[in-house]
């Protein structure tokens, strides 16, 4: 095998209401696909690495990480990532790479924020994630979670009212 087929990396995430695969090397992406998706995320996930494998002709032993998302976000969804890539990589041994859902949002950002950011996700669960992020992308402190009560939570010490509206519908557009 040529040093350039050595070394790739690939990226799935199937949390909220996207499913995506990213293959990529030297932080250049080679291959990236995400489709919108409520439910089914196996079905999706196991066309998109299909079709990831067929345009790339990408084979498990070229890749040397698994970058693999650890939430927080619906637990099923993300163990049909997990097992998904278990199947991809059944002969092959993998160097595996966590990332939350925060980092995630940090690496889409299109400009470096200059101050702390704080992060909110609706996880798809009837509760929100709440993330403080410094300008490098590190998680600062601990996740915190509030439940969803009704279509709307207020948050009164801010002043602030949230609505159902996924996060991830501003991040795709």
């Amino acid at each position: 095998m040529t040093n350039k087929m050595k070394n790739f990396e690939i990226g799935i995430d199937s949390s909220l209401s996207y499913c995506s695969i990213t293959l990529f090397k030297n932080e250049k992406i080679i291959w990236d696909k995400t489709v919108k998706s409520e439910f089914g995320h196996e079905k999706v996930l196991s066309k998109l690495l299909a079709e990831l494998v067929k345009k790339t002709k990408i084979k498990a032993e070229y890749i040397k990480k698994l970058h693999l998302n650890k939430g927080p976000a619906r637990f099923t969804a993300i163990r049909n990532c997990h097992s998904l890539m278990k199947g991809f990589f059944i002969s092959h041994k993998v160097e595996i790479v966590s990332y939350s859902i925060f980092e995630h949002f940090f690496l889409g950002l299109k400009k470096k924020p200059t101050k702390s950011i704080l992060c909110l996700v609706d996880t798809n669960r009837r509760d929100l994630a709440i993330q403080k992020i410094d300008t490098s992308g590190k998680l600062v402190g601990k996740t915190k979670t509030l439940k969803i009560n009704s279509d709307l939570i207020e948050f009164p010490m801010a002043g602030l009212v949230w609505s159902m509206q996924s996060p991830a519908d501003y991040l795709m557009t």
